[in-house]
């Protein structure tokens, strides 16, 4: 059973390009890389390691500086795919990246997850909640090596940075915290991300911007054109036989 508040859709603004009509077309998902992002401190570990002290120290306990380094360089591979929990009214297009030329897409969560639970990626539950807070790259620390990992109703949980890199799960969780918290000035966009890395990417070319994910075409159940695209777009659309019965105009 879902829990309260869970919703089978989430939603996904692309710019009208024609970028968009080959994702549409081919089926897939767009995965950026963090030079992708208009915030540049979004997924940015490097600005993590800097403003928060105690993950250097922790890192440095067990590795060398050039080996940080290194991690650093291989996690700006990372691919991360944003969504929005839900329909954005037209007023509030412009608080997303390029929002007034851009449709809205209409996704089923249930599909999406079980395909990526089943497929060579098995990740269970992949939409992750964004945290929004007003310095994101500077966690809650206690003492010299422990930071904020999470937080209970009753109390915190700190762990050790040498701890948590000696447990590949505790590794995961503690990048999926790094990789989820941005600027509370996004916090409108009530975003919800897929992220791929590790393992993830052995497949992937990295050389490339960011990575195209297939997704089985039921995924999408419908296209909102907000605004109104022009004639050329709305035909090339059109043309698109999986969807050209999910179109909705609501200009």
């Amino acid at each position: 059973m879902k829990g309260i508040g869970y919703s089978n859709n989430c939603y996904r603004l692309r710019p009208m390009n024609d970028l968009t009509i080959d994702e549409l077309k081919n089926h897939y998902l767009w995965f950026s890389k963090r030079s992708g992002f208009k915030d540049k401190y979004d997924a940015n570990i490097g600005a993590f390691i800097e403003d928060t002290p105690q993950i250097e120290r922790g890192l440095l306990l067990r590795y060398s500086k050039e080996t940080i380094d290194e991690l650093i360089k291989q996690m700006d591979n990372i691919g991360i795919c944003c969504f929005t929990k839900k329909l954005p009214p037209k007023k509030n297009l412009e608080l997303f990246p390029n929002g007034k030329k851009s449709i809205c897409i209409e996704y089923n969560k249930k599909i999406i997850e079980d395909y990526f639970l089943n497929s060579r990626y098995a990740l269970a539950h992949p939409f992750k909640n964004v945290l929004y807070d007003k310095e994101p790259t500077k966690i809650e620390s206690d003492g010299n090596y422990h930071i904020l990992t999470k937080k209970f109703e009753d109390g915190f949980l700190y762990q050790s940075i040498y701890d948590i890199f000696s447990d590949i799960r505790k590794v995961d969780k503690l990048f999926e915290l790094l990789l989820t918290r941005i600027n509370i000035k996004y916090r409108k966009q009530n975003e919800i991300r897929i992220i791929l890395g590790g393992r993830n990417l052995e497949h992937l070319d990295t050389s490339l911007a960011g990575y195209k994910i297939e997704i089985p075409e039921d995924a999408i159940n419908k296209i909102y054109l907000l605004n109104n695209p022009g004639l050329s777009f709305c035909q090339e659309l059109e043309k698109i036989s999986s969807i050209k019965n999910k179109l909705e105009y609501k200009y």
